[in-house]
């Protein structure tokens, strides 16, 4: 699975992805933990769900 961050749009409920797969491309949101309420909170909220992502596959 390729994931590129190119063509995303930060929100503030999460990160959308476009994702490309065997079976083409798809677009997925990844959610934060809590909305954000300011731009300020969005790079440990990135973060965060980068921590996540890597305890989940083991990188």
């Amino acid at each position: 699975m390729d994931e590129r961050q190119g063509d995303t749009h930060r929100t503030a409920h999460g990160l959308d992805l476009r994702v490309t797969t065997p079976r083409g491309v798809a677009v997925t949101r990844v959610g934060y933990a809590e909305p954000l309420d300011s731009v300020d909170q969005l790079r440990a909220a990135t973060v965060a769900l980068t921590n996540q992502a890597r305890a989940l596959t083991g990188l």
